[in-house]
């Protein structure tokens, strides 16, 4: 479920830092909410079922303020500084409601009668397929596609999201919910690298192809869309067959090391904590807050002071590097108090 959670926020954010017609400003201050926004998901159930969710909706409304001031500095300024006061790490849903009344008003004065996503949504063809090429190449960077996936990724899927978007935006539900089966697919093809991901394909990648198969369905004919997904699970079972995980007691023995690594954490590095990262022999260290421990996979999840995730790491890497000394924790006192006139200053990269 917090997986689940991550990428549909994280989807939200997506979508908010490959907008080109939103402003850097406003750009940068929606993505320092992603760390609030996710830490608030984490105590509510409804944040994913619900797109009237107060924490959303604040989304929603800016970006459609962004629209329709046509980056208004004194609009986009406004805007700004009513969202700083989510700017804390933990603010609770009633902040977000206020928040929320406040961008209303501003959306009033702008003659914003409701956040209808419809008025934000671009003029023309063009526009809707460079927001799809866009999203597309971000999805897929860092991916490979297998050629018998190609069709199904780059073709398929490509026309679906184009209808999709023009009938009902990006900031939609159905949008979102897209992005993140589109993702999910991208995840399932690649080669099995772990016991873990061996046990999710094998007992879901009948459930992928249906909701696929599904999905695409509603916006392509039904004969390339069958041979696209009689492609897919043939390339799924032979995955499976090719992986050298399929072992029952490797699996266990897998899941029992991502659980050692994360007890060998010290007790001090959890989630809020600020810490000086190694990155390697050439590369300056960087300066990075624990967000996220994934207990399925081992990793960490460091973001920047605005939110914006910027790296991870495996617990038994980090775990090593606060040992040797390359990576370590900032205590409270020293990166937030007054600093002493004696006090010396190092750069951070």
């Amino acid at each position: 479920m917090i997986d689940k959670q991550s990428e549909f926020i994280e989807s939200l954010f997506n979508t908010i830092s490959n907008d080109p017609t939103m402003s850097a400003d406003l750009k940068i201050a929606l993505l320092r909410l992603q760390l609030p926004i996710h830490k608030l998901s984490l105590s509510d159930p409804h944040f994913i079922s619900n797109p009237k969710h107060p924490a959303r909706n604040v989304l929603s409304i800016s970006k459609k303020i962004s629209v329709l001031a046509k980056n208004n500095a004194t609009v986009i300024k406004k805007t700004v500084y009513i969202l700083s006061e989510l700017f804390n790490s933990a603010p609770n849903i009633n902040k977000f409601s206020a928040t929320n009344q406040q961008l209303e008003k501003l959306a009033a004065s702008l003659h914003i009668k409701s956040p209808d996503i419809s008025s934000s949504n671009p003029s023309n063809t063009s526009d809707y397929k460079q927001i799809i090429a866009v999203r597309i190449k971000h999805c897929i960077q860092g991916y490979d596609i297998p050629s018998p996936c190609q069709d199904l990724v780059l073709k398929l899927w490509p026309v679906a999201l184009f209808q999709l978007l023009k009938a009902h935006g990006e900031g939609s539900k159905q949008w979102c919910s897209s992005i993140n089966l589109y993702c999910e697919l991208l995840d399932s093809i690649q080669t099995v690298s772990d016991s873990n991901q061996y046990v999710r394909l094998k007992e879901n990648f009948i459930k992928i192809a249906r909701k696929n198969n599904n999905f695409l369905l509603l916006y392509n004919q039904n004969e390339p869309v069958e041979i696209a997904i009689k492609s897919l699970i043939i390339h799924f079972n032979n995955l499976l067959k090719a992986s050298d995980f399929c072992d029952s007691n490797t699996i266990k023995t897998d899941r029992k090391s991502v659980l050692n690594k994360i007890s060998s954490l010290p007790a001090a590095i959890k989630p809020g904590v600020w810490c000086e990262i190694y990155i390697d022999d050439i590369t300056p260290h960087r300066r990075l807050r624990l967000s996220f421990i994934n207990m399925d996979t081992g990793r960490l999840v460091f973001v920047n002071r605005k939110g914006i995730k910027k790296l991870e790491k495996d617990a038994a890497d980090f775990t090593a590097e606060l040992n040797r000394g390359l990576s370590k924790l900032y205590k409270h006192d020293t990166l937030f108090t007054k600093p002493s006139n004696k006090t010396e200053f190092k750069k951070i990269g």
